[in-house]
């Protein structure tokens, strides 16, 4: 609105005109640069929502699917395929399952980006990867106070041999005293028995969850793009 000159006396006549041509473009390409620029702005912050709830969905879905498939190991006796490596020895339970205490106290979380899988026991990793452990004397007596829990209270005779009363242990009790007999830092071999780690069912999980949930996100914005 521009205020002009006035007509007779004692009034004054406010005239509305179009804005300039020059002015009226430039103030329509300011108007269209700043709703593009919050448009694209918009846009980048709801795709960047629902893609975080996408992956967040991918996470949660490969965590309970590997989950399931990894505590299955312990069933099979495998990692997927690959049978684990018999003992020689007998005892109670079966392979990594004498008491389920492995089993149990493996964990899963979900960062931002990943899927981590944990065990509290300090075992885990040995028996998962393999390797040599050195003997301690910690250990050491940790292993003789198995063989007594599971052969009984040995008696042994004076000249250091074990008594006839005592001779028919356990063969899960000789383990362990065959351990015990062990000297400090002699090596024990642990094969590995792989339970957790990577795999070509591991890699297919993952690709499933991926494409499933990218296949649900792209159905729903086909139908909220319908006219």
């Amino acid at each position: 609105m521009k205020k002009i000159s006035k007509k007779g006396t004692g009034s004054s006549t406010f005239v509305v005109h179009p804005p300039h041509h020059k002015d009226t473009t430039n103030f329509l390409n300011t108007k269209q640069l700043w709703i593009k620029k919050y448009f694209n702005s918009l846009t980048q912050i709801f795709f960047y929502k629902y893609m975080q709830n996408i992956i967040k969905n991918i996470l949660t879905d490969v965590k309970v699917e590997l989950s399931a498939e990894f505590d299955q190991n312990f069933t099979r006796k495998a990692f997927f395929d690959k049978k684990w490596k018999d003992r020689k020895r007998k005892g109670k339970g079966t392979l990594l399952v004498a008491t389920g205490k492995l089993r149990r106290s493996i964990r899963a979380k979900t960062s931002n980006t990943s899927v981590i899988w944990t065990s509290s026991e300090p075992y885990a990793s040995i028996h998962n990867e393999g390797g040599e452990i050195t003997v301690t004397k910690k250990m050491k007596r940790f292993f003789w106070a198995k063989y007594y829990e599971l052969g009984g209270k040995i008696k042994y005779k004076k000249n250091g041999q074990i008594s006839k009363t005592s001779s028919k242990v356990s063969a899960e009790a000789e383990f362990y005293k065959a351990l015990a007999l062990k000297p400090v830092g002699s090596k024990i071999t642990i094969p590995e028995r792989r339970f957790i780690g990577n795999h070509p069912k591991v890699k297919q999980t993952v690709e499933n969850a991926v494409k499933e949930n990218l296949n649900t996100f792209l159905k729903d914005l086909k139908h909220h793009l319908k006219p």
